[in-house]
């Protein structure tokens, strides 16, 4: 795969898991990205679609296993001791990588939470300082 090419489209049906051997895949959420790396492997996080697009971060080597269901699973990790603890590492690695992603999220949205509550406190004290009139912000419970 060379840089930048697609490999696999968000709420795409998945066909295939994809062993990444050489180079990276940026993994493309709407909210941000992660960047996988040798051993990691594409479609292990998934149940039938795509959570989010799998691009090409540089030229990349893949190994493509079909893998439509757990059948499909069984067949490829049977007797395959070496690549059962690939699959097994690069499972818990990329759900690690996940919780630290939405745990960084979390972080930031309650930041930006206190940031906003505290601006509008300022605003209805200044209000009610100046005498003036509050305009209703209707999400602002939310």
């Amino acid at each position: 795969m060379q840089s930048g090419q697609m490999i696999a489209k968000k709420n795409e049906k998945v066909n295939y898991w994809y062993l990444v051997q050489e180079g990276s895949v940026i993994q493309k959420f709407d909210f941000s990205e992660v960047k996988l790396e040798k051993n990691a492997i594409i479609g292990i996080l998934e149940q039938d679609r795509y959570i989010c697009d799998y691009i090409a971060g540089e030229d990349a080597v893949l190994a493509a296993f079909a893998c439509e269901n757990s059948e499909d699973l069984k067949n490829i990790l049977v007797g395959q001791e070496r690549i059962r603890s690939i699959f097994l590492k690069a499972a818990v690695e990329q759900r690690h990588q996940l919780l630290c992603l939405y745990s960084d999220l979390y972080t930031k949205t309650r930041q930006f939470h206190i940031f906003v509550e505290t601006l509008y406190n300022e605003y209805k004290n200044l209000c009610n300082k100046f005498k003036i009139e509050e305009q209703i912000f209707t999400k602002m419970e939310h």
